[in-house]
């Protein structure tokens, strides 16, 4: 499953296969706080997904890891083919999604999203300890490559303008993507990608858990009659959530476009 409850990872806490991930950021543009921004779930590596898991110095942010990148990562944590990953944040459910999508598109299949991240973990009774950096075992073999199709390219949305092959979701807020609210990265303006339609991550989320299936049924009830969704936000980090949600209720080929608003309001010269 790709969504974990608190109760169903306490029952496997001592697993050897079990690894936990950290992945909960510095800083957020959603003006999100943490409730527990000094704690951790014992063991769990924490990891940068800036420095770890993303192309350093490319044009845009959090742009997707390359295949060298995600691989030394999975062996700086011990990561093998029977691993079992948890992956979590301390904003309830944030960037943990991100990571999830990462591994799922580079062909790693057991990994799971700690639902309400760490919040509903510690509410539910589970152990924490201070936030720190653990020792890392270095051993893993797991070789990931990339699932094609999975990222879309500037040039492919660009060109779906006029093939629409696929239907584009953006979970930036309303605001951002109606145009009224700007953007929180300096110069770009908001807006949208034309033939876009709007599902903000956050009405997805309640105190940070994703929402129940029926729920989601109800907010993707109309888009399974396309071929393929692709998801965006402002740098592709939150166009997860919505991808992982519409996972869990539609049943068609998804994809990130990895640059997102970013890439298309930069390139399109669409400056304040």
């Amino acid at each position: 499953m790709s969504l974990i409850s608190p109760q169903s990872l306490s029952s496997k806490i001592e697993s050897p296969n079990l690894i936990l991930l950290d992945v909960s950021p510095a800083s957020n543009k959603a003006g999100l706080e943490a409730r527990y921004p000094d704690l951790m779930i014992p063991g769990s590596f924490v990891v940068s997904i800036k420095n770890e898991l993303a192309i350093s110095g490319a044009a845009f942010p959090n742009t997707f890891p390359n295949e060298g990148i995600f691989n030394s990562f999975c062996k700086s944590v011990g990561i093998t083919s029977d691993s079992e990953i948890v992956v979590y944040d301390n904003l309830g459910m944030y960037t943990a999604p991100r990571v999830w999508f990462i591994f799922k598109t580079m062909g790693f299949v057991n990994v799971s999203v700690l639902n309400g991240g760490l919040s509903a973990w510690k509410e539910d009774g589970g152990e924490v300890e201070r936030r720190m950096i653990i020792e890392r075992s270095s051993s893993g073999n797991f070789q990931g490559k990339i699932k094609q199709g999975s990222i879309k390219s500037f040039d492919e949305v660009e060109a779906n303008l006029s093939a629409k092959s696929f239907h584009l979701i953006d979970a930036r807020s309303e605001g951002r993507f109606n145009g009224t609210s700007p953007e929180p990265r300096a110069r770009l303006s908001s807006g949208s990608i034309a033939g876009s339609t709007n599902i903000p991550f956050t009405s997805l989320l309640e105190d940070g858990m994703m929402k129940s299936v029926e729920e989601l049924k109800e907010v993707f009830s109309g888009y399974q009659k396309y071929s393929e969704l692709v998801f965006s936000c402002g740098s592709g980090m939150t166009a997860c959530i919505d991808l992982l949600a519409a996972d869990q209720v539609v049943d068609v080929p998804m994809a990130i476009y990895d640059g997102s608003w970013s890439e298309w309001a930069e390139r399109q010269k669409l400056f304040r």
